[in-house]
């Protein structure tokens, strides 16, 4: 109703466990954006691509990253496909970006699928034309994260400002902006991005690196179509800056930059279902192993590695761990293996893992080691250098390559 608008509303809930005992969670609280603000033109929005039930767009998009030495700048250009009722999403990416080979630029092209069966990307490699099943959801919407930014505005975490009306791609939109004060960066950050994302490596929770971040800030100015409430047009600029440990030990303090703009130059509400299909067989596709290696830790002239696992699947049975390294008083490759139980686990849980060895670790080797759990197997490594400590290795890899290129970093899903 009208007289709530601008309201607090808070509640919490209250149960009896088996001794009759009362209890309650704590207290949640919701706010009720005010009319004409830019926060109720995001929740607007929301809703009305909420309502949308197919939805076909071509795009343009630039990307610059920058960090610990490394730059790289990527044009891109693209298409996004979604069918609400198929429950299926689909982006194309054609990238023009710096070549790893012999310098120059290369031409790529990304196809990235979300389907019931699960999340994909294909594209050319070494091996020739492949399919594998990734953990990234692909979307350049913002539904979701228009919620979020939405309560963020009302808690006066984020500073919004409603520009007017633009145009783009012959459509009319909102254009709004928004600044994240320097004190509130990381706890906006965890809000709209859960994790960043790692061009191979997985992804890196910014719990396990927030302790770590110096300074940081960020803007996001956004377009919100007015008939549909997708961002015909959005920007990120994003930067902070993070320590880490060089491998001399030394302890580094590197600055990291983003800057991603996203233009939309066509939208059609028309989208062809056949486009959903994969471009190879389900049996060519590549797999994602049942869990992944999250962290692992092990000491010089110790018989004890521990890792730590995220399952991706429901696994159960017994965890066999291999290691590898070189003994250089023979020049032959040494192995260990272990194996424990780790009982059941749901997809999403995390459980720590400790492996006793039948004889310790040598002084400042590199060590690979492989995990099978139930006909899966994940790779990994440790050191056992002298310096080492908890603090995360520069930030080389954490470049995103594969999730700002998709809008993902800007927009999860």
């Amino acid at each position: 109703p009208e007289a709530c608008s601008g309201k607090e509303i808070s509640w919490r809930f209250y149960a009896k466990d088996k001794a009759g005992n009362w209890n309650s969670t704590e207290i949640k609280k919701i706010n009720i954006v005010e009319k004409g603000t830019p926060e109720e033109i995001l929740y607007q929005s929301a809703r009305k691509f909420e309502s949308v039930k197919k939805i076909n767009e071509s795009f343009e998009a630039t990307y610059i990253i920058m960090g610990g030495g490394v730059g790289i700048i990527i044009t891109s250009n693209g298409e996004l496909y979604r069918d609400k009722d198929l429950n299926k999403t689909k982006v194309v990416l054609h990238m023009t970006m710096p070549s790893y080979y012999g310098g120059g630029m290369a031409n790529t092209t990304l196809e990235m699928y979300n389907l019931p069966e699960g999340a994909f990307i294909c594209g050319e490699s070494y091996k020739g034309y492949e399919c594998q099943e990734t953990e990234t959801t692909y979307t350049l919407a913002p539904t979701t994260n228009l919620t979020t930014l939405t309560t963020l505005g009302v808690q006066e975490m984020v500073n919004m400002e409603y520009i007017g009306p633009r145009t783009y791609a012959g459509r009319t939109c909102d254009y709004i902006t928004i600044n994240i004060p320097e004190d509130k960066f990381i706890d906006v950050l965890k809000a709209i991005s859960p994790s960043i994302p790692l061009s191979e490596e997985g992804s890196l929770s910014w719990e396990e690196i927030s302790e770590n971040i110096t300074s940081g800030s960020m803007g996001i100015e956004i377009c919100l179509d007015r008939e549909i409430g997708d961002a015909t047009y959005a920007k990120m600029d994003m930067s902070f800056t993070i320590k880490g440990r060089s491998y001399t030990g030394e302890v580094t303090e590197t600055p990291i930059k983003f800057n991603i703009e996203v233009k939309v130059t066509k939208v059609s509400q028309e989208v062809d279902p056949s486009i959903f299909e994969l471009p190879v067989a389900w049996e060519e596709v590549k797999w994602l192993p049942k869990f992944e290696i999250v962290n692992v830790t092990c000491k010089p002239n110790s018989n004890v590695v521990k890792l730590w696992i995220r399952a991706r699947k429901d696994i159960s049975g017994e965890a066999k761990l291999t290691l590898s390294w070189m003994d250089y008083t023979t020049y032959t490759q040494r192995n260990l293996t272990s194996t424990i139980g780790i009982g059941s686990m749901n997809p999403g849980q995390r459980k720590e893992l400790s492996f006793s060895l039948s004889e310790s670790l040598p002084e400042d080797r590199w060590i690979d080691l492989t995990l099978e759990i139930a006909g899966s197997k994940d790779s990994s490594y440790c050191t056992t250098y002298s310096y080492q400590t908890s603090l995360p290795e520069p930030i080389r890899s954490v470049i995103p390559l594969t999730a700002p290129i998709t809008g993902a970093f800007l927009f999860p899903a």
